[in-house]
């Protein structure tokens, strides 16, 4: 919670964001808007470093609703160039969430009832 805290501090629109988020959970387009808009404004200032973070924000929104492959691509994108650095753990985090934004795997297991009763003898 302090690394959150310590976010919010050095990225004041993170907050609002969050703020959306609260107002009305299900309907995410004005925070997704908000998180696309900090983004473009990192691109254009060349501010990396915000524009990961927007890209985190919008990532974990992208999870929560199911958006995977947008997760996965956007932080891929935003990762580039980026190294593991200790004094900027987002780094780290947006590389676990490449990893975590992959899709559920869904069982491909077959019900026994399929099979017949020997396959259970030998």
């Amino acid at each position: 919670m302090a690394g959150l805290r310590v976010l919010e501090r050095r990225f004041p629109a993170s907050l609002a964001r969050r703020i959306l988020l609260n107002r009305d959970p299900a309907n995410t387009a004005p925070a997704e808007e908000a998180f696309l808009t900090a983004i473009a404004v990192a691109e254009q200032q060349k501010a990396r470093s915000f524009e990961l973070c927007a890209a985190l924000g919008l990532a974990r929104l992208y999870h929560s609703t199911d958006r995977f492959v947008d997760a996965r691509a956007l932080l891929a994108s935003a990762l580039e160039g980026f190294s593991p650095n200790p004094e900027f753990p987002e780094i780290e985090e947006a590389q676990v969430q490449v990893l975590l934004a992959a899709p559920p795997i869904k069982s491909r297991r077959l019900p026994l009832e399929q099979f017949g009763p020997e396959i259970f003898s030998l």
